[in-house]
């Protein structure tokens, strides 16, 4: 696999970063009242909707060795990809509110309510937001001989009329 100096920095953007936004994280889990004195007494699960080695996993792999430091208990990365993601919302939604589970989540979590006709939960009242770790820019790319040169351009050659 081919890493780009870009992606370098990226990486190493998101590392410096790390620390401050588990800091939020763990702030905001053990501010709950629901918690009692000896949170947490067992390993925290970071659940992940997508494959190891996507941008959502390794920000959460970047985030969860810093944040199981504060916290003085290991944060576990757990992979469920599937239906962008909707499989391990599902799977979040379901577990126990006890603070032992937690959704890293990215913009298809959004998305998936136009998707799909009926999902197992509902996408902003089963979830609980805790903080942004991180944005990241979308980019529409086509090849150099593409007969378009912008979006307008790429959205009529798909014969998509472009609204005013």
């Amino acid at each position: 696999m081919l890493i780009r100096s870009s992606q370098i920095a990226a990486l190493r953007a998101f590392r410096s970063a790390a620390k401050p936004c588990a800091f939020a994280i763990c702030a905001t889990l053990c501010a709950t009242p629901a918690l009692s004195q000896d949170y947490p007494s067992r390993p925290i699960r970071l659940v992940v909707g997508f494959g190891a080695g996507g941008g959502t996993d390794i920000l959460a792999r970047i985030v969860a060795p810093a944040l199981g430091e504060l916290l003085g208990q290991a944060v576990v990365v757990e992979n469920r990809p599937g239906a962008g993601g909707t499989i391990a919302a599902h799977q979040v939604a379901t577990a126990p509110a006890d603070g032992y589970t937690a959704f890293l989540l990215n913009n298809g979590h959004a998305v998936s309510a136009a998707m799909y006709k009926a999902l197992p939960y509902d996408p902003a009242a089963d979830f609980q937001p805790v903080t942004m770790l991180a944005t990241m820019p979308l980019v529409v790319v086509a090849g150099p001989k593409a007969p378009y040169a912008d979006l307008p351009a790429l959205i009529a050659a798909c014969g998509v009329p472009l609204s005013t």
